[in-house]
């Protein structure tokens, strides 16, 4: 008995934590919003400098519809890995800033739609938006 309760409850745990990909519906317009990373920490800045700094991303993606939503899902490896070299790769200078941070938005924007439409053939993402940005350094 003890066996199928502890089974029973890693799939309610399972099924309460839902997908990386759950998605909110906002509106009639059918757009979702789908959870890229939830507090995914990074090193960045300048090697040289001996000192590491580190960066804290929660990052979700603005889409079109549920099926673009599961392919998100189906490929988050990819985009997580993309992320992870895009955003280990910046300055501290760039990090720090208002300007800096969008501009990197943007280019995880970029970045997403390009590894979606090189797999794909479609870019499914229309924004991507930082529900977390903290900067130690």
């Amino acid at each position: 008995m003890k066996h199928n309760t502890t089974g029973f409850l890693t799939l309610l745990f399972a099924a309460l934590l839902g997908s990386a990909a759950t998605a909110l519906a906002e509106g009639e317009g059918g757009v979702e919003y789908v959870k890229i990373t939830e507090d995914m920490v990074v090193n960045y800045g300048d090697p040289s400098l001996n000192r590491l700094n580190y960066l804290k991303v929660a990052i979700h993606a603005r889409v079109a519809d549920a099926s673009a939503a599961d392919m998100i899902e189906y490929h988050l490896p990819a985009l997580r890995d993309a992320l992870i070299m895009l955003l280990s790769a910046q300055h501290s200078e760039t990090v720090r800033s208002a300007e800096g941070k969008e501009e990197i938005r943007l280019m995880v924007l970029k970045k997403m739609q390009k590894l979606l439409k090189a797999e794909e053939n479609e870019e499914y993402i229309t924004d991507v938006l930082f529900s977390r940005f903290v900067v130690q350094r």
